[in-house]
């Protein structure tokens, strides 16, 4: 009799005992291979057993929120309310408490109580952690995507790792790609590409690509290839993302890599801000505003506005995020401030904020980036040559050839020109999207009109407020969307909400857009 039949048949007896024990024996196998018949199962068992249970009220929880044949996970993960008996009761409830925090942005409950979670399997005897050794892989996951979202990257990375020994030790394919995965994300968070390419190197074949547990690893291979240059690469990693629209966990990771490939690879950050603007209105306030998601966005605005010229609008997203970005980042977002900086002319302040940096013993990308800004902003030339030098070994060894950007071309060149083993970069394609066309230049008469149609006028008002024939607004609108990269008002619109200094008149402008 296979295990879907067994389990099957002992749901229709209503003997739930028996469904306990099909379920725990064969855990890995049931969330790898029969997801469907595992909901299924617990879907039927009834409320007394439930409330009776942990277990089955978490396995129940957790069974309907896996994805099944390609479905989007139908809800947001919601704890059960049952009362506990054994370890993995205890686990299974604080499990589900932590995951239900994590998904309203609720971080230090999150963290609470996977860090409950984790004392309590400590301290439990060998013999107990044994029994339940087939499902400690699910568990220490959700534990580690806890402190992810939370920033506490480095307890992250601790429970992913030990999720990854158990997962293999279960035998649990889909564990093992997930594990690997986050694991490999979080160091590719950081810019340690040679770490988070050995993790991608473990992660096994997916049975299902439209499972869920693929996503860090594509989102890990995506963030190595930007840092490394490799358009190629990071595209083909990009088209693997699943596309969801009840993505709870990393859709903030998703969108940053998104963003930071336009940034890196494309020439139009006005699009990618507009589409950043808009993923960031589909999750509630504390969603988007808090943790490892609300850094993550705070940064990629800021580079994104840096790119399009509104360096007032960059200057103001770091100003207002300052306080609430996880200290992880709290350095890159200083060098995003110095970035700015150096970009409106006040060459003294980018020096002091790129300084501040290099004494709090910054990450491989942040360090890196620091060097080259006091590279080139350096006026004794031995001095400038030693922050080179020091900058380039970080990028060899860490594979952080788009950092080179951080700079203009012509400075980078001229800098690297004296270097006796620089470092190979595709100037061309790493130097594209930070030497943009230049802005929209909308006449007077464009910014009139879009300003009205952005404003919900038709064409019909607008003509007769400005007292023009219909036919002229028309030609008017149609030039400003060609300039604005538009084919639609709609399209105009969102790119005017990104990027509002873009109705200024181009005469007007010197001093708002740097």
């Amino acid at each position: 009799m296979s295990i879907e039949t067994d389990l099957m048949a002992a749901v229709a007896a209503e003997h739930w005992e028996r469904v306990h024990e099909i379920v725990g024996a064969n855990w890995g196998e049931l969330t790898n291979h029969h997801r469907g018949t595992l909901a299924a199962a617990m879907s039927a068992l009834p409320p007394e057993v439930l409330a009776s249970m942990p277990r089955y009220a978490a396995s129940k929880a957790y069974g309907e929120f896996i994805p099944v044949s390609g479905s989007t996970r139908p809800t947001r993960f919601t704890s059960p309310d049952a009362s506990p008996r054994a370890l993995i009761d205890y686990l299974s409830v604080l499990t589900a408490r932590s995951a239900a925090a994590r998904m309203h942005g609720h971080h230090s409950n999150a963290v609470s109580a996977a860090r409950e979670a984790r004392s309590m399997l400590d301290d439990a005897t060998p013999a107990a952690r044994a029994e339940i050794a087939g499902v400690l892989a699910d568990l220490k996951v959700q534990w580690g995507i806890g402190h992810l979202l939370a920033g506490d990257l480095e307890q992250a990375l601790g429970e992913f790792t030990a999720a990854y020994d158990s997962a293999v030790a279960a035998d649990n394919r889909r564990m093992t790609v997930e594990a690997a995965g986050d694991c490999a994300l979080v160091l590719a968070l950081q810019g340690l590409a040679p770490g988070a390419s050995d993790w991608i190197a473990r992660i096994p074949e997916i049975d299902d690509e439209t499972d869920t547990v693929a996503d860090s690893g594509n989102i890990a291979t995506a963030l190595v290839a930007i840092d490394a240059g490799d358009r190629d690469r990071a595209a083909l990693a990009l088209s693997r993302f699943r596309p969801s629209t009840e993505e709870v966990d990393h859709w903030a990771i998703r969108r940053f890599t998104h963003s930071r490939f336009a940034a890196t690879f494309e020439d139009d950050a006005v699009a990618a801000l507009s589409m950043l603007a808009a993923t960031r209105a589909e999750y509630p306030d504390r969603e988007r505003n808090s943790g490892l998601n609300g850094s993550l966005l705070v940064l990629a605005e800021a580079e994104l506005r840096l790119l399009t010229g509104d360096l007032e609008g960059a200057d103001a997203v770091i100003a207002r995020h300052r306080r609430s970005v996880v200290p992880c980042f709290a350095n890159a977002l200083t060098i995003m401030a110095a970035r700015v900086a150096v970009t409106g002319g006040h060459r003294d302040r980018a020096r002091r904020l790129a300084g501040s940096v290099l004494g709090k013993n910054p990450l491989p990308r942040d360090g890196a980036t620091t060097l080259l800004l006091m590279a080139s902003l350096d006026p004794v030339p031995a001095q400038a040559a030693r922050f080179l030098a020091s900058a380039l070994t970080l990028i060899r060894e860490f594979g952080l050839t788009t950092v080179a950007a951080a700079i203009p071309l012509d400075v980078w060149t001229a800098l690297s020109s004296h270097e006796p083993s620089p470092v190979d970069v595709p100037t061309t394609v790493v130097f594209r999207a930070h030497h943009p066309s230049a802005p929209a230049t909308l006449s007077r008469r464009e910014t009139v009109v879009l300003r009205a149609a952005s404003a919900g006028m038709t064409v019909a008002e607008i003509a007769a407020s400005e007292q023009v024939s219909p036919h002229t607004v028309k030609k008017q609108l149609h030039s400003a969307y060609r300039k604005l990269g538009a084919t639609s008002r709609q399209d105009a619109v969102a790119t005017l909400a990104a990027s509002p200094w873009l109705l200024i008149p181009t005469e007007d402008r010197e001093g708002i857009t740097g």
